[in-house]
């Protein structure tokens, strides 16, 4: 299947099948074809949770393999993990963020929300030059000095799509 994306002011979602085909046109004309060739998760650790006297997921990974403009990009992302709180690095002129690969659920439920993908895997993609919001966003409350840690994230486990109390996705809610 071949769809079409043009970039916008913000993050465009798209979700591929392998074989498909998501030609994007950048604001400045530029158009990219990705092949999406594979998409996997796996539980990289099981065990005791944190805070509950539960075994289940700890953490797992989500990777993809795709073909950009007849060159290969592996994306991978680690569930959960401090560097999901980091933008994503540019390649061939645009980010191109991994979101979410339907494998997870061989492993994690679906009860707090929808959060599955209609296909194998689902990526957002914007233009590299662009922000990923128009506006300028800030903190609404305090937070501490530094950086926003994982761990003090919904007990360090629930960071996007990410095992709440191992065994679910929370689906944004």
């Amino acid at each position: 299947m071949q769809m079409e994306l043009d970039a916008s002011e913000t993050l465009a979602g798209a979700e591929l099948d392998p074989g498909d085909e998501l030609i994007v046109r950048l604001a400045g004309g530029r158009v990219h074809r990705i092949v999406l060739k594979s998409a996997w998760a796996g539980v990289r650790k099981r065990g005791p949770l944190p805070y509950a006297d539960l075994e289940g997921v700890i953490s797992y990974c989500i990777s993809c393999m795709l073909d950009v403009d007849g060159q290969h990009l592996h994306l991978s992302r680690v569930i959960p993990s401090q560097n999901n709180f980091r933008r994503p690095s540019a390649a061939f002129g645009m980010h191109i963020w991994l979101d979410a690969v339907d494998d997870i659920f061989t492993f994690l439920n679906e009860e707090h929300g929808t959060c599955r993908p209609h296909r194998k895997c689902r990526l957002a993609v914007w233009d590299a030059r662009g922000r990923i919001c128009p506006m300028l966003l800030h903190p609404w409350c305090p937070l501490p000095s530094g950086k926003l840690r994982l761990e003090k994230c919904y007990r360090g486990e629930d960071t996007w799509l990410g095992p709440y109390s191992g065994a679910e996705c929370h689906g944004g809610w």
